[in-house]
């Protein structure tokens, strides 16, 4: 099983079943999970910056992090710290993504090669 705690996710409300906030720098809250201590806790997005997101990050001290999406910028910042980056759905409660970690596609840059977006698809039109 995986270690979950001091994980991070970006979340659009003041819920652990919340979604992920398909805006880094908009996301209402941060949630980390820390199940050593606070199982959870929320620290409320007042800036509604990118810089602030990842300052909060980096004040909780994780080591991974899920986010919906994320920019080149704040993505190179994180990865400096040694923080793994993941890109999940933005459909599901954020919560249940921590147990996917390892499944859920690594954040990559738009100048990379592979970039990983999560668009919803109409296969009922032929």
């Amino acid at each position: 099983m995986i270690d979950v705690s001091r994980t991070a996710l970006t979340v659009h409300g003041f819920s652990p079943d919340s979604p992920l906030s398909p805006f880094f720098g908009k996301a209402r809250y941060v949630l980390v999970v820390d199940s050593d201590d606070n199982p959870l806790s929320f620290t409320r997005n007042r800036t509604w910056t990118s810089n602030w997101v990842c300052s909060a990050i980096a004040e909780a001290d994780v080591e991974r992090l899920i986010c919906g999406f994320i920019d080149d910028e704040s993505l190179h910042q994180l990865q400096e710290s040694s923080n793994d980056v993941r890109v999940g759905p933005c459909s599901r409660p954020a919560i249940n993504l921590i147990w996917d970690f390892v499944e859920l596609p690594r954040a990559c840059g738009t100048r990379s090669s592979e970039v990983h977006l999560y668009v919803a698809q109409d296969n009922t039109a032929e």
